[in-house]
């Protein structure tokens, strides 16, 4: 039986977490790395949650009297009475900094939704497969990785993490347990700096990936980090003869500040009209539209904030704007107009109506 086949199954017979009838509340801290977290979470209920392995929650937190929607990607199990998210600091971060610094076991928080399509029941795959990941990337495919091997031994996993050094290495101690449990699962390690270490040192290249993986083309390939990481990862199986139809990618990578700004013109302001909300508002040109909305305290929810959740679609109805990210909406909707605030940089006098 499949995983989408016990969900489906089990969905008839068992009651689940409702993210908008009941808050999560945080049981536990697991400190991961310096600078890495992981929450372990309940609910008042103790029903399971329902989820699919690699899908991210959708966190609302309210900072000093405002509201802030985050997306974080889920690392634990499905069907399980924990929810587990894995949260990495961030240079000058405002929400994901707060969690780190603030959030203790009994406080709760508030939920809109779990969602996401890089998931592995979505995902179509064979029995053989490659997890790459970098930094906190690690978070939705480890959520696979363990959900596939619970499910069945037949899973041959090849899992590999790149990291900064021994000390930066996200779930560590958990994929060493993992090859205990599991032979089938191989954990591989690539570091910058592998001093004190016999892992493999340097970047990834071609070279590497076949050392590491040499039968790489023979799996289905699911793939999460840092912008640059992906790119240079899908450039070097395309490049290597690889069937692209077996390869699914999500992208991670968090506002890295979040007051920070797009690279605006100072000197030239475009209008953006909100006609249903009667507003006008003034705004760089050159900027996200995300930012000249939170800017001027229009009510948007930006999740992600990276072009993956979908949550800040909005639709343009005259002026340019220039989209950076459209994977979170389908052919219709962009034919149509609509864009994610987050990827979308002012060029023009521009008139939107919020989603």
């Amino acid at each position: 039986m499949s995983i989408a086949e016990s969900a489906n199954r089990s969905g008839a017979e068992q009651a689940y977490w409702n993210p908008s009838s009941s808050p999560l509340i945080l049981q536990q801290r697991l400190n991961q790395t310096a600078d890495t977290v992981s929450f372990v979470f309940t609910n008042a209920d103790k029903l399971p949650f329902q989820f699919k392995p690699g899908q991210f929650a959708t966190l609302t937190i309210n900072i000093d009297g405002k509201a802030y929607h985050r997306a974080y990607s889920i690392s634990s199990v499905p069907e399980q009475q924990q929810l587990q998210l894995t949260i990495k600091r961030v240079p000058g971060g405002l929400v994901s900094n707060w969690l780190i610094d603030n959030l203790l076991p009994g406080q709760q928080i508030n939920t809109t939704s779990i969602a996401g399509e890089f998931n592995s029941v979505d995902c179509a795959h064979g029995n053989k497969l490659l997890f790459i990941s970098a930094g906190c990337g690690i978070t939705p495919v480890m959520s696979m990785a363990r959900t596939l091997l619970q499910a069945s031994s037949d899973h041959d996993i090849c899992f590999l993490h790149c990291a900064r050094d021994m000390n930066n290495i996200i779930f560590a101690k958990e994929m060493k347990q993992l090859a205990t449990q599991h032979p089938t699962f191989k954990p591989r390690l690539l570091l910058e700096d592998a001093a004190n270490s016999t892992e493999a040192e340097g970047l990834i290249s071609l070279p590497m990936l076949e050392q590491l993986c040499p039968d790489f083309r023979q799996r289905s390939l699911f793939l999460c980090g840092p912008t640059g990481f992906m790119e240079a990862c899908k450039s070097i199986v395309e490049s290597a003869a690889y069937d692209m139809s077996q390869f699914y990618q999500e992208s991670f990578t968090p506002a890295a500040n979040d007051s920070q700004r797009g690279n605006s013109d100072a000197d030239t302001l475009v209008q953006i009209s909100v006609p249903k909300l009667k507003l006008k508002l003034a705004a760089n040109a050159g900027s996200t539209l995300l930012t000249a909305l939170e800017d001027n305290e229009v009510p948007i929810i930006a999740a992600c904030r990276s072009g993956v959740c979908g949550s800040c679609k909005c639709k343009i109805t005259a002026g340019e704007v220039v989209s950076t990210s459209q994977g979170a909406l389908s052919n219709e909707e962009v034919a149509q107009g609509f864009v994610l605030a987050c990827s979308s940089t002012l060029m023009s006098d521009t008139e939107i109506e919020l989603a």
